[in-house]
């Protein structure tokens, strides 16, 4: 009786707390996805029933405009009762704020994604090219060939986009980013991996 009951539980259990995961995605899909992208200071925290809002002051637009510099508007995020847990920003913290409208009240902006705030992710937001879009593959490659043989039917033109391969740990994939430059047969996406000192963590 108990062995079945634990393996009911873990048949029950596990695709719950695995979807807490996000799928892989790269950071500018996420970018290019989001209606804004604003720099923000987290001024309070109210805990509501099931969502958490944060009033923040904007200090500067990245992508859309969520408010003017100066203005205070407030974002919300998951709250306590959420199975995954709650969002946790502190207050007096300068972050990047990835937000959308919330689909059952558009004038509501719900959080997406958020980063602290760096120069090193400034710069890396810079080189985002969001009339190209970034197609994730499922094969391994190395990082000096990033681009997966294999391409999904996604039915975008293959100028406009860039196949990557599905390695969250790779540098390529962690510093890459897509954008259009001039060939001999016109601006095409190509993914461009920036010299840098980044050393895969991933030995396997």
């Amino acid at each position: 009786m108990y062995l079945s009951t634990l393996v009911l539980c873990l048949c029950v259990c596990v695709p719950v707390s695995l979807a807490c995961y996000p799928s892989v995605r790269h950071d500018q899909q996420t970018f290019c996805d989001s209606r804004y992208v604003f720099v923000g200071v987290v001024q309070r925290t109210i805990d509501l029933r099931s969502e958490r809002a944060f009033l923040v002051t904007v200090q500067s637009n990245l992508r859309g405009t969520v408010g003017y510099p100066g203005s205070s508007i407030f974002v919300f995020g998951f709250g306590r009762q959420n199975s995954c847990g709650p969002t946790v920003l502190q207050n007096g913290q300068r972050y990047i704020l990835y937000g959308s409208n919330d689909v059952l009240e558009p004038r509501k902006i719900s959080l997406v994604h958020h980063e602290f705030l760096s120069t090193y992710n400034i710069n890396k937001l810079r080189n985002y090219d969001c009339s190209c879009r970034i197609a994730i593959g499922n094969r391994r490659l190395s990082d000096l060939n990033p681009v997966n043989i294999q391409v999904p039917q996604n039915g975008v033109s293959p100028r406009d986009q860039c196949i990557v391969v599905h390695d969250s740990w790779s540098c390529a994939f962690r510093t890459g980013f897509c954008a259009r430059r001039l060939t001999p047969y016109g601006r095409i996406c190509t993914y461009q991996v920036p010299l840098s000192n980044c050393v895969d963590r991933n030995l396997a």
